[in-house]
């Protein structure tokens, strides 16, 4: 058991997050009178805070910042023209290069033993499963936060 007092840091994770503290610490404070009135000063602060109302204002906040809002500029018919050009021009450029460098692939393909294609295989599908994973589950954890906060009214 530890003789030294948690500091104002430990006692507030042990009022809102027990398990973050250790169990040495705990038994501290279940022993310690000064350590349980700080506790007790705490938890009632952190109920009170909870407890508050919530501030509300007597006009409509989000169109005052919706006018601040630099406006979007919605894509014309000539910026959706120009994108789809350039993508058919690379995609018929990358159309001619494979053409033109198929039967180099070929001969590589051909030197390289069967097993070590299906390891770079196997290795790059695990990668990329692995990244998309990761991006997945932050994505989740985007939406999630936006699903928990309240929207703006109009």
């Amino acid at each position: 058991m530890i003789t030294v007092h948690l500091t104002e840091t430990e006692i507030q994770l042990y009022v809102d997050e027990r398990q973050m503290i250790s169990d040495e610490q705990k038994a501290h404070v279940e022993i310690c009178t000064k350590c349980q009135a700080k506790t007790k000063n705490y938890a009632l602060l952190f109920q009170s805070i909870h407890d508050a109302p919530k501030p509300t204002f007597d006009f409509d906040l989000s169109v005052l910042i919706l006018e601040h809002l630099p406006q979007t500029q919605s894509e014309t018919l000539v910026d959706k023209w120009m994108k789809y050009v350039v993508l058919g021009i690379i995609g018929i450029i990358s159309l001619i290069l494979l053409y033109l460098i198929t039967p180099y692939l070929w001969a590589i393909f051909a030197t390289i033993s069967p097993l070590l294609i299906c390891t770079i295989i196997v290795c790059t599908a695990g990668i990329s499963m692995f990244l998309f994973t990761g991006m997945y589950h932050h994505y989740q954890q985007k939406i999630k936060v936006l699903n928990t906060t309240a929207p703006l009214q109009q």
